[in-house]
Parts: C-alpha cells; structure tokens; sequence
C-alpha cells in the first residue's frame, strides 16, 4: 500500500514536472519573433524604453520620444563589423507580436562609424502597445539569394521592367524599356562596353559627373562605349525635363516611382545608394562597381581591352 502511494505521489509530481516544462516552452516559444524570407535578428527583441542607452552586438542604441508623437531610435556601429550587413531596421512589437517597423530618418559615416536613425509613428503604434524592439539585418547573401530575386519575380509579375541581381564576373542579363519608348535588350549590346548610370537629380555626386561623362562618352561611343541612364527621380516629368536640360545623349530608364515598386526594384538590383556605375564588358559580362572618380580610367580599360 506504501509503495502504491509512493508510485501514485510520483506520478503526480512527473505529471506536474512536465506541464511545467511544457509551460516554459510555450513561453519560450511565444517569445521567438519570426523574420520575413532572408531578413534575421542582428539584436533579439527585447523590452526598451525611451532614454534607455544600450551596448549590445558591436552597436550603441538609445531611444527617445520627440515632439509630434514620434519615437526615434538611433544607433551607432563600426563599419568593419557591419561589413557583411546590407541593411538594419529595427521593428517593435506589441504584445501579440504584431510588428511595427520603423521608418529610415537619415544617417551618416565617418572615421569607420556609421550612424543610422529610425522613426516609428507613435499615432499609428502608441508607446504604451510597444512590448519590445529587436533589429533585424538583412546580409549580402541573403540579399542575394532570397530577397531580390523575390523582389524581381515580384515585379516582373506585375508587368514592371527590373534589373536582376548584379554578380561580378558573371553575364548580366536584362530587358529594359527607355523613356521614349525604346526597348533595351543585353544581348543586342553585346561587342559594345556598357555602363549602367544609376542616378538622379537630388543625387549631388551623380550630376556632378555628368559632364565628364558625357565628354567620355561622345569620345568613346563611335569604338564601342555605351550608357544606359537609370533614372530615380520623384516623377517622369522631372526625369525628362533633368535630361532635356543636360542633353543627355544615351538612352535613359526611369525606375518605377510606385512606392512599394520603387522599393521592390532598389532590392532587386541591390542598389542602396545612388550614384551607383555598373560596367559590363564586350561580352556581356559585368566587370566593376565604380565610384565616379574611377570612372573614365575604367571605362578606358575596357574600351581598349582587345
């Protein structure tokens, strides 16, 4: 009878042992906050508070409350240990874990620091619903591999022109229409030196180059040098009336200004920041990702290249 009891009292504290444990991994598992394709956690969600400052995974973070019901949170990070990084946002969370991303309210570099700042629109998420922030980091392979292909499947569903993915070394391939109406097809440019212009009108140092760039290419052209224009202006008209004004002589893009669209082609691409110059080679093969200081010695490399 004794050992009867002493086998049921052990039944009963192994029972209450594992729904104890079960509790905890529900718990445990409440908490895991799920990423979207090719984006992971660079810091974990976690409770934060406007003038909390915190050191955590290679980057200083402080948050504050600003006038105007918006809440910015700034965070501070070496370059060479974000190296591998392509993009941070940071994301909160309210206590069902609907996520709220914030939105990109500048930054700047300088001495290897970078400095990122991010809003998030305290009318549409009230401080009080925030339960915790995390950063997510989105890595060049997982920019690669996962979201801009996604991006460019995304957009050539919906009947938009895009850029794939730039690899070095590898042909690049793509099918374009122009401003005028003009379509632009890879293959038919092959034999020639081509450079891809990422630019735009706000964009200083793209329009700064402009006019070497066209001394280049009216000096070049007739051995084989073209430029394609890809322009990033607010509007079409804008777009024109920037290259009616410079008499921009080489055919010109003009990337979908659609806000999700817009969005979708800049991760397409992997293009981040403007300018952006892509050279492709004779053979249709992309060969450099130049700054416009190098710009006419490389373009001279491959134009002399037998």
């Amino acid at each position: 009878m004794i050992m009867l009891k002493r086998l049921l009292i052990g039944c009963i504290i192994l029972q209450a042992t594992c729904c104890w444990l079960f509790s905890i991994e529900r718990m445990e598992q409440n908490l895991k906050f799920e990423n979207e394709a090719g984006w992971t956690w660079h810091i974990n969600p976690a409770p934060f508070a406007p003038g909390d400052t915190t050191v955590t995974a290679g980057m200083v973070m402080r948050m504050d409350e600003l006038k105007g019901d918006r809440l910015l949170l700034t965070f501070a990070y070496s370059e060479k240990s974000g190296k591998d990084i392509v993009r941070l946002r940071p994301v909160a969370f309210d206590d069902s874990g609907r996520r709220f991303e914030f939105k990109a309210f500048g930054g700047a570099s300088d001495e290897g620091v970078k400095l990122s700042g991010f809003v998030l629109d305290l009318k549409e998420f009230p401080l009080e619903r925030i339960k915790s922030i995390g950063i997510e980091k989105l890595t060049k392979d997982g920019l690669r591999t996962i979201l801009a292909p996604a991006s460019f499947r995304k957009l050539k569903e919906a009947g938009v022109d895009a850029l794939p993915f730039p690899q070095l070394g590898e042909r690049y391939d793509f099918e374009l229409t122009s401003i005028d109406g003009m379509e632009i097809r890879s293959k038919e440019l092959r034999g020639k030196v081509v450079l891809l212009d990422f630019w735009a009108k706000y964009c200083g140092p793209c329009m700064k180059k402009m006019p070497k760039l066209k001394e280049t290419y009216q000096r070049l052209n007739k051995r084989g040098f073209e430029v394609i224009g890809l322009n990033h202006d607010s509007t079409l008209e804008k777009a024109k009336d920037t290259i009616a004004k410079n008499e921009l002589p080489w055919p010109n893009v003009f990337a979908p200004f659609d806000n999700g669209q817009r969005e979708l082609w800049f991760t397409a691409s992997g293009t981040d920041t403007l300018p952006r110059l892509l050279l492709i080679d004779r053979e249709g093969i992309l060969r450099a990702e130049v700054s416009p200081d190098n710009l006419d010695a490389e373009i001279e490399k491959l134009v002399d290249k037998p």
